[in-house]
């Protein structure tokens, strides 16, 4: 299986964090997905498969994130899930809410193309 991935930063320095708290319970709030770590969210049942991590990254995007792990500010939400186009398409819906509630990119990390710019 390969994999596909959709980021959202403020830019890309990752030079603006926000409040993690403020941040899940916003996307606890989309029901399409539920909360599986501190940090991190899952599809719910018969939806595709993919994984929502909020993270704390460097300036370069460099990044490790443990189980159990919390940060009090993230700098990027990565969403990682199925390489094909109904998981693309979800996601991308998923991607665009958390982006404009935070009015940061939403990116395709593997071409960097933004799929949702900053308003």
């Amino acid at each position: 299986m390969s994999y596909k991935y959709l980021n959202i930063r403020f830019d890309s320095e990752f030079s603006i964090e926000t409040e993690t708290k403020e941040l899940l319970d916003f996307i606890k709030r989309i029901p399409e997905v539920k909360q599986t770590d501190k940090v991190q969210f899952e599809n719910k049942t018969n939806l595709p498969w993919g994984v929502i991590s909020l993270i704390k990254c460097d300036q370069r995007g460099c990044f490790s994130i443990d189980k159990g792990q919390y940060f009090e500010k993230v700098n990027l939400v990565e969403l990682l899930f199925s390489d094909n186009q109904e998981s693309l398409t979800h996601y991308q819906k998923i991607g665009t809410k958390i982006a404009n509630q935070l009015n940061w990119e939403l990116i395709d990390d593997d071409t960097d193309e933004i799929s949702m710019k900053k308003k």
